[in-house]
């Protein structure tokens, strides 16, 4: 492989790495700030339930309702945040076993050319006698260790089937996961808009 083959594929792997890094920071961030406005929304209920026992306090249930339909629109903006973040590292996700996929292909059909080689090569006598007819002693060393290289080339090309294979698997479980997050991410945005819509209601009847 070439040196500029590597740096390619060392390029390749530093941007998703650091995308994934940027995206679970992203995603905790997000999912912080949905835990407090919930919390606080939680507390501002508490209250609302607690001046609505007293019949006079009229500005105050509805103060305390404005309260609460702002911190749950707060939510449903977090919520849609954190949809299209999980979107963005779906289509990530997406390129990354597209490029993997591809990758998995080339080391196959390079491999299938190393068997094919060494199955027309698999005699010993063929091999000694690829060795004995070199004109002098460095081409038959030289022969020797290019047929030693390209045994552990071939090793190696196997290994890297398998880790890609893996890999690509890994990728489309979490691309999978990351769908479902999405789906019920949706459930709940809807949900929210649902009680903000009956909040909305209440509010005007004060």
């Amino acid at each position: 492989m070439s040196i500029k083959k590597y740096f390619s594929l060392y390029l390749f792997f530093l941007f998703f790495l650091g995308s994934g890094i940027s995206y679970a920071q992203n995603k905790k961030e997000l999912e912080n700030k949905k835990a407090k406005l919930q919390k606080e929304i939680d507390f501002t209920n508490k209250q609302l339930k607690i001046v609505e026992k007293n019949k006079n306090s009229t500005a105050e249930q509805l103060s305390a309702l404005r309260k609460k339909i702002q911190l749950r629109e707060s939510l449903i903006g977090t919520i849609n945040a954190e949809i299209s973040s999980i979107g963005g590292a779906i289509a990530s996700t997406s390129k990354e076993i597209v490029s993997l996929e591809s990758d998995l292909q080339k080391l196959k059909r390079e491999y299938a050319v190393m068997i094919r080689n060494a199955y027309m090569t698999r005699n010993n006598y063929h091999l000694l006698m690829f060795i004995f007819a070199s004109n002098d002693f460095n081409q038959a060393y030289k022969r020797m260790k290019y047929l030693q290289q390209y045994g552990e080339y071939r090793r190696s090309q196997a290994a890297a089937i398998v880790g890609t294979q893996d890999q690509l698997n890994g990728k489309k479980q979490e691309l999978e996961q990351k769908k479902n997050e999405k789906t019920s991410l949706r459930n709940t945005e809807q949900k929210q808009k649902s009680t903000l819509e009956k909040e909305k209601k209440i509010r005007t009847n004060y």
